[in-house]
Order: C-alpha cells, then sequence, then structure tokens
C-alpha cells in the first residue's frame, strides 16, 4: 500500500510543479489537515478532452528503453516520447531493463533511467550496458536534487540529466539531443 501512496504522490507533485504550482498543508490536532494546490491562471479555454500536447521533434521510429520504478511516472513517462515518434521500451527495474536490452539491444538507441532505484541504480545499469553497446548516451533522471545526485552519482551528469519534475517538452529535446549524439549527429 505504501508505494502505491508514494507513486500517487509523485504523480502529483510532477503534474503541480510542471504546471509551475505549490502545495500547502495546514494541519491542527485533533481538527484536520487541509491541503491547497495552487497553479496559475489562465485565460486559455481548454477542450474537454486535452490531447498530451508535445512539440514534435524530426525524429523518426528510433526506439528508447524507458527505466523507472514508480509505475504511474513511468506510464506517464512514456507517453511523452511516444507522442514525439519514439518506440518505447518501459521497464520498472534495472533488471527487467537489462532483459529488455537483450532483447532489443540493436533497436535502442538511448537508454533513459532513474538514478535512484532499488537493487541496481541508474548508473550500474547504465555501466552494464554500454560493457555490451560502448556507443550508448544515457540520459538520467531523477527526483533528487541535483545536488544530491552530484554528490552520490557524479557520472551522472557526464552524458545528461533531467530533474524531476520536468516539463514534457525539455524530456522530447534531451532524447532528441541523445539520439542525435548516438548516430553522430
Amino acid at each position: 500500500m505504501y508505494s502505491n501512496i508514494r507513486q500517487r504522490h509523485a504523480v502529483a507533485q510532477y503534474f503541480i510543479l510542471q504546471n509551475e504550482g505549490f502545495v500547502s498543508v495546514e494541519s491542527e490536532g485533533g481538527y484536520g489537515t487541509a491541503i491547497s494546490i495552487s497553479c496559475p491562471a489562465s485565460d486559455e479555454k481548454m477542450p474537454t478532452s486535452a490531447p498530451l500536447s508535445i512539440p514534435h521533434g524530426a525524429g523518426g521510429a528510433e526506439t528508447i528503453l524507458l527505466v523507472e520504478d514508480a509505475a504511474a511516472v513511468r506510464s506517464l513517462l512514456q507517453k511523452i516520447p511516444e507522442a514525439d515518434g519514439c518506440a518505447v521500451i518501459a521497464a520498472a527495474d534495472a533488471e527487467e531493463a537489462r532483459h529488455c536490452f537483450d532483447r532489443h539491444r540493436d533497436e535502442i538507441y538511448v537508454p533513459v533511467t532513474d538514478v535512484v532505484m532499488p537493487s541496481m541504480n541508474g548508473q550500474e545499469l547504465a555501466s552494464r550496458l554500454c560493457s555490451q553497446k560502448p556507443n550508448l548516451t544515457i540520459l538520467y533522471m531523477s527526483g533528487y536534487t541535483s545536488d544530491t545526485i552530484a554528490e552520490f552519482f557524479p557520472e551522472t551528469f557526464q552524458t545528461g540529466f533531467l530533474q524531476q519534475p520536468f516539463p514534457s517538452s525539455e524530456l522530447v529535446a534531451q532524447v532528441r539531443r541523445q539520439i542525435a549524439s548516438a548516430v553522430g549527429g
């Protein structure tokens, strides 16, 4: 149950911060807790069913390997590069990612991996994948602050790093940069 609550919290936080919002919490013993979510106002009219709005790149059907241990976040993040024309192979952890990589090694241009995961972190995963395919460029992402990641995982900044939450357009831009780097462009 805890991980389900944690995943829902991560998705809610992702949406709130992506929309430049904030959360305030007021609690008083014996009376309860009030949670307020505030986002900037807009005069824009939203359609009843808003489509995912992502700038389309010049890319084609490149394949990326997405590794994220939070299921709700993984599901959300998978849709972003798919909307830009990429094929996405999603994995819940490093072990699943290694199996997917073994099956699709020649198709995968860029692994996009969470840095902090149970059993094997993103940096260890990247090292193992690069030992099999040395020209891989890795894109790391984390909800931890960049200072924390730099302290414990300094190599993550050598190829690419996204601080979660990030705008959809930033993920698309970073993936496109990594793909261009992978193909020598």
